[in-house]
């Protein structure tokens, strides 16, 4: 019986140790550093709103902030945009981060950074969802337009300038 009771202690040990790992990755994202938070300006024709699928898009708050690495070096931006999607039409709609996307100067075409907040859900007619956007690039690189996607086409920018 002993034998037996040694032996479960031992598999159960290596069982609890085996899920005790940690991943490098998120310790790797906890160990960056943030600073010198900066506002951005972001205008949708001389407003920050925009109509399209049943919705209405407001974006209530921008700002970019560069983060360092573990030496204090900054390496990267976080452009971060606060929205809020009204359903105006007779139906249900969805909408979620993954439906946003920010362009860069160079053209290139940036998605949200999952390691930071994300949103999604459908909006019931008349209610609101709001969300939090995040988009980390190269110190080097600047946002030029954030972009709404919900499919193929661009249905509604905004252009994106720092302060």
């Amino acid at each position: 019986m002993k034998k037996l009771m040694v032996i479960f202690s031992a598999m159960l040990l290596i069982a609890l140790g085996a899920c005790s790992t940690s991943n490098d990755a998120d310790t790797k994202k906890e160990s960056s550093k943030t600073n010198e938070n900066k506002t951005v300006a972001v205008t949708k024709q001389d407003n920050t709103i925009a109509t399209t699928n049943g919705l209405e898009i407001t974006l209530d708050s921008s700002k970019v902030t560069n983060a360092t690495d573990k030496n204090g070096t900054p390496n990267k931006k976080v452009y971060s945009f606060e929205v809020t999607g009204t359903n105006i039409s007779n139906s249900e709609v969805g909408m979620g981060s993954i439906e946003f996307a920010l362009k860069t100067s160079d053209g290139k075409k940036v998605d949200p950074d999952y390691a930071y907040d994300s949103f999604g859900d459908t909006i019931e007619n008349g209610k609101s969802l709001k969300g939090k956007l995040y988009f980390t690039v190269d110190s080097n690189v600047t946002a030029s337009e954030l972009q709404y996607i919900p499919g193929e086409k661009v249905l509604a920018s905004w252009d994106v300038k720092e302060k």
